[in-house]
């Protein structure tokens, strides 16, 4: 299936970086372009939404424990970045950097 707008869907977090046990969340990340507006990323939430509820390997899989969840992040590309102070909080920026 084709969505548009999107450019990349990559596995992130332990999965990716191999360090995943069968407890682990399945985390992924939607790449859309810059240009993407709130409104298509939003269906593209309630599309992914009705996706993950509907097929049984995902079905099977949130079922496989209590802790196990399905994460999506849908990232335009589009950062302000902020002055961080030493010792403060980490802006979004600087996470997904």
């Amino acid at each position: 299936m084709t969505i548009l707008n999107v450019d990349t869907v990559l596995v992130v977090n332990s999965c990716a970086r191999g360090q995943a046990v069968p407890e682990s969340d399945l985390d992924f990340a939607i790449l859309v372009n810059p240009e993407t507006t709130p409104a298509e990323i939003k269906k593209i939430e309630t599309n992914w939404q009705i996706y993950s509820e509907t097929k049984p390997t995902f079905l099977k899989y949130k079922q496989s424990n209590q802790f196990t969840h399905l994460h999506l992040d849908i990232i335009d590309g589009n950062y302000t970045p902020t002055i961080l102070e030493i010792d403060g909080a980490s802006d979004f920026f600087e996470i997904e950097i």
